[in-house]
């Protein structure tokens, strides 16, 4: 019995677009969300000298902190190729696909000013946002993490989206100082996506009109925020 639901909603009229069959290829359940190489992996040691698989040494393929991270997480892959071209301070050069025309409304550069300002030392240049152009509306809050077994090289800052959340889905992504140029091909893994519950997850997708409302204050930001962990 599913008591928890993370809502996808796409808009079939908006600047990008997706069909219900398509968008389901991008997050991923266990054992689709595991790292591709998972399943060469033994359970056993295997060792050289011997020649053998030592019954009493495991791998990681029977460890139940990897096993149940990937049974309690959904794997975000990215809908579309990117590529970025960096200076020493900004984005130069964006591209989003062929349809270099939604560009803007799929990358937002944040100012140093944001955080990376205020850090006692940062060998970051800019952070970078992805607008997926997909909204959640989910009954659970939902730990969007760096998906570090698939081992990519984006530098991902974790964040809650809380359980009262119904807005865009997107990412963040650190951009070193000695970085120049940044890929992401369509279907790279992006980030995973942690319920913070012990229930089953129930994800339907559907389709709406993706506006983005009007707020009457400068911030609306109180209103997300989650309780304090400890009592």
């Amino acid at each position: 019995m599913f008591s928890k639901t993370i809502k996808i909603f796409t808009d079939p009229k908006g600047y990008v677009t997706y069909t219900k069959e398509e968008i389901k290829n991008y997050f991923s359940f266990f054992p689709k969300n595991l790292p591709s190489y998972f399943n060469v992996i033994p359970k056993n040691i295997f060792n050289t000298k011997l020649n053998s698989f030592l019954k009493n040494q495991k791998t990681i393929k029977t460890c139940p902190g990897f096993i149940n991270f990937h049974k309690r997480s959904i794997l975000f892959s990215s809908p579309f190729d990117i590529q970025l071209i960096f200076d020493e301070e900004k984005i130069i050069y964006a591209s989003v696909g062929t349809n270099n025309r939604v560009i803007d409304s799929i990358i937002f550069p944040h100012t140093q000013d944001q955080f990376l300002t205020y850090m006692p030392s940062s060998k970051y240049k800019l952070i970078i946002k992805i607008d997926f152009h997909i909204n959640i509306l989910s009954n659970v809050s939902i730990l969007l993490h760096n998906p570090w077994y698939h081992i990519n090289s984006l530098n991902i800052p974790p964040g809650i989206l809380p359980n009262n959340w119904d807005n865009r889905l997107n990412i963040f992504i650190a951009i070193p100082k000695d970085q120049k140029e940044l890929i992401i091909k369509q279907g790279d893994p992006l980030f995973m996506m942690t319920p913070t519950t012990e229930k089953k997850i129930k994800l339907k997708f559907c389709e709406k009109s993706l506006y983005i409302p009007f707020f009457k204050t400068f911030s609306f930001a109180k209103k997300f925020f989650t309780e304090n962990i400890k009592k």
